[in-house]
């Protein structure tokens, strides 16, 4: 009898991953499917919506035959769901596929045949690299800062810009926020490559990534785990023509500190969030000044902070900058504030490859 048994824990485990290939509309009934490649004490599950596919390969007990089949997701994620720490059977049958565990059985006939699951993209000409530990927490924290406009797609990814000396991990909203870290990395050649925001949440747990692509696809692989994407063909902006040139930071701050004053600045009802930052008001502070009219609250909290630039007061979103505070760990950060209409760049001495732009809201005062 062709079977392979597996536990319940680990089931989920690997459901829990190939749920962001799953297609949740499908107008093919297989691409709600899950294909299950069993092998030599092995079995591989396989997802995809067309854009991308997650192989994710577990060691288990098996008959010692290869064979495949389809199971639809969506009946097998609420089955699992209802099993407890169990070893569970798939025996394949004459009419389709039975599940054994504990007291339980299903049979699952009339299942989707085999070739209507899509071929598995094979990437070919491959350039490979291995992901630095810092990239997936960094590429996380990027999405904070992506677009929310699909008229600009390209900018509701996050770039991973590839050189021979470093990677540069960047995203942008297009408006108001730009965000920019580059890690010393060795890249086998310099590329551009967009990742989404599902791809980021599918690499989530992963360690020990190596890299692969070529024109069409995008691969991440560790030893149980294979991440395939359609590459996309659109040019992400060139965000460092954004930051302006020769401003130099002349306003250092405690991160924490800043933190701290922004979130009280930010339960202003305000859609905008807007708050006056006050340079000059106090010697050696800085003064956040927002208003509530709904509630008629000011709030006004200082910083430490001696900014020696021209600028005496300028207006931004509280929850803009907060976005980009909490894309960072460093304790020190500097702030580069020349003209009051003009962007902020904020930077660390802890890591000169890291800057960040802050659009101000436009004040004619």
């Amino acid at each position: 009898m062709k079977k392979f048994i597996i536990s319940s824990e680990v089931l989920k485990k690997a459901l829990g991953k190939l749920n962001n290939a799953v297609h949740k509309n499908p107008a093919l009934a297989a691409l709600g499917s899950i294909l299950c490649r069993v092998g030599n004490k092995s079995v591989e599950f396989i997802c995809t919506d067309l854009e991308i596919t997650i192989q994710y390969r577990c060691e288990c007990e098996t008959s010692g035959e290869g064979f495949e089949f389809l199971l639809p997701f969506q009946l097998i994620h609420k089955i699992i769901g209802f099993s407890k720490n169990v070893p569970l059977t798939f025996s394949q049958e004459k009419k389709g596929v039975k599940i054994t565990g504990d007291n339980d059985v299903y049979e699952l006939k009339s299942l989707e045949p085999v070739d209507q699951f899509p071929k598995v993209p094979e990437v070919k000409g491959k350039k490979e690299m291995i992901l630095h530990e810092d990239f997936l927490p960094l590429m996380s924290k990027a999405l904070g800062t992506v677009s929310k406009n699909d008229a600009r797609p390209q900018l509701m990814n996050v770039l991973l810009e590839l050189k021979k000396e470093k990677t540069t991990i960047a995203s942008t909203d297009g408006s108001y926020m730009v965000f920019s870290y580059s890690i010393t990395n060795e890249s086998p050649a310099e590329s551009d490559l967009l990742i989404s925001e599902k791809v980021i949440k599918s690499l989530d747990g992963l360690s020990d990534i190596h890299l692969f692509w070529n024109d069409k696809n995008i691969v991440f692989e560790t030893k149980d785990v294979t991440i395939t994407v359609t590459r996309s063909t659109l040019a992400f902006a060139n965000f460092r023509a954004i930051f302006p040139q020769d401003f130099p930071s002349n306003l250092k701050v405690s991160r924490t500190e800043l933190i701290h004053a922004l979130e009280k600045c930010n339960i202003n009802s305000n859609a905008l969030k807007e708050t006056d930052i006050a340079l000059k008001k106090s010697k050696g502070k800085i003064v956040f000044l927002a208003k509530d009219t709904n509630y008629n609250i000011d709030i006004n909290v200082e910083v430490d902070g001696d900014y020696t630039g021209p600028v005496s007061s300028m207006r931004f979103s509280s929850e803009k900058m907060l976005k980009l505070m909490n894309q960072v760990e460093f304790e020190d950060i500097e702030l580069a504030i020349h003209e009051p209409n003009k962007a902020i760049l904020f930077r660390s001495p802890d890591h000169e490859g890291y800057v960040s732009l802050l659009m101000p809201i436009y004040n004619n005062q």
